[in-house]
């Protein structure tokens, strides 16, 4: 009875000794030879539709900075008072497709580019999430599914500019 404890405990041992050398705990660098390359490659920042309403954005709003693909903890913080990990661990893997910034980059409003992956339910819930920050921080959310035209996006942004 005792040697089976044994011999499961030091299973256990041995098993973790061998997992910490091949992911690092947190705090530990994994070791990496510098020597060798890495295995990426470039890509575009943003999908062709994107690129379409990002320009017309701009276009559209020259009195404010147009920003794309940022994360949403770039513009949200957690009130004083609360667990900043829990909060921020909520939110902290969320993108936004633009944000409608003043000239020295305060948000006005965020912009999303859905296509037919939001339609999922998975993502919805992601959606849902995402809207809930921003509307409870008092940031404008503004979903399209089309590129609208410039006095679509005047409209949508009235009293904010």
């Amino acid at each position: 009875m005792y040697l089976l404890a044994f011999a499961v405990f030091l299973a256990v041992v041995i098993g973790s000794i061998l997992l910490n050398k091949k992911s690092p705990h947190k705090g530990q660098e994994e070791t990496l030879n510098l020597n060798e390359p890495f295995p990426f490659y470039p890509s575009y920042l943003m999908t062709k539709r994107e690129q379409q309403l990002y320009w017309r954005l701009v276009e559209t709003l020259p009195e404010c900075v147009i920003m794309s693909q940022v994360q949403i903890t770039r513009i949200l913080r957690v009130k004083k008072g609360n667990n900043f990990n829990e909060w921020n661990n909520r939110i902290n893997r969320l993108s936004l497709d633009f944000v409608v910034c003043r000239k020295d980059t305060y948000p006005l409003a965020v912009i999303e580019l859905d296509d037919s992956s939001h339609d999922n339910e998975r993502q919805q819930a992601r959606d849902d999430k995402k809207d809930k920050a921003l509307t409870d921080a008092g940031i404008k959310i503004i979903r399209w599914r089309e590129i609208p035209d410039a006095e679509t996006i005047k409209t949508a942004l009235q009293g904010l500019i």
